[in-house]
């Protein structure tokens, strides 16, 4: 139970909900949040595209931090859930905000993931 309620704080529930009836696969848990390494790279990116994210929803809250994923893609975590970006997209909105189309960041609203 501890473990769960620490993934849960990792905010990577979504993920390890792969067993029927929503029930927790602790051991597919351990290993993913193993997969995630907490960084700092990009953040003015990151902090920029969720801006713009919450534009798109408003329901989406505040960042608290951000990690590299597997795909070597972001997984950010937020006060009431997680949103999911390309590291392409967040050297893009670091290197020129405008290239930042609001196709783009509107698809990226639309991982947010409550919890």
């Amino acid at each position: 139970m501890l473990l769960a309620k620490a993934l849960l704080n990792c905010t990577v529930i979504h993920e390890i909900n792969d067993v029927s009836n929503d029930k927790l696969n602790v051991n597919n848990a351990a290993k993913y949040l193993k997969q995630m390494n907490k960084t700092t790279s990009h953040t003015n990116g990151v902090l920029g595209i969720i801006f713009l994210a919450q534009q798109v929803n408003p329901e989406i809250g505040s960042y608290q931090e951000h990690f590299l994923n597997e795909q070597f893609n972001f997984t950010v975590k937020l006060t009431n859930g997680t949103i999911y970006m390309t590291l392409e997209d967040a050297q893009d909105y670091e290197a020129r905000p405008s290239s930042v189309t609001s196709d783009r960041y509107q698809n990226i609203a639309k991982t947010f993931k409550k919890l």
